[in-house]
């Protein structure tokens, strides 16, 4: 699934939800080395797994497959470390991000 992206989201967001591997491989249905396989990147989740990990983790399967931030080259230097770092927040936490810069671009008067 390409640089292990998927993975490591999965994992940011299962220690995010205060799940173990044991407690999702438990509701998965699955062995909890399966689990850290696949979040490792040694491994891909079949089909009913992604769709199973997904429910459980309460996100959904384009989220934790989607890896692309856009055209980041586009972008100077600077901004290439913040978009690497985004794509590893789950929507509450960007909607939260949104809300701060928002709040922050109209007290400083830029927007």
């Amino acid at each position: 699934m390409g640089e292990n992206v998927f993975g490591r989201k999965m994992n940011h967001i299962r220690k995010e939800r205060h799940i173990t591997s044991e407690g999702l491989a438990e509701l998965c249905g699955v062995n909890p080395g399966h689990i850290r396989q696949i979040e490792s990147g040694r491994r891909n989740p079949s089909y009913t797994l992604l769709v199973d990990i997904c429910r459980n983790l309460k996100v959904s399967p384009n989220y934790l497959m989607e890896h692309e931030v856009g055209d980041v080259d586009a972008f100077g230097e600077e901004y290439k470390s913040i978009f690497q770092k985004l794509q590893f927040l789950t929507p509450n936490q960007l909607d939260m991000l949104d809300g701060l810069l928002e709040t922050y671009l109209k007290k400083s008067g830029i927007q």
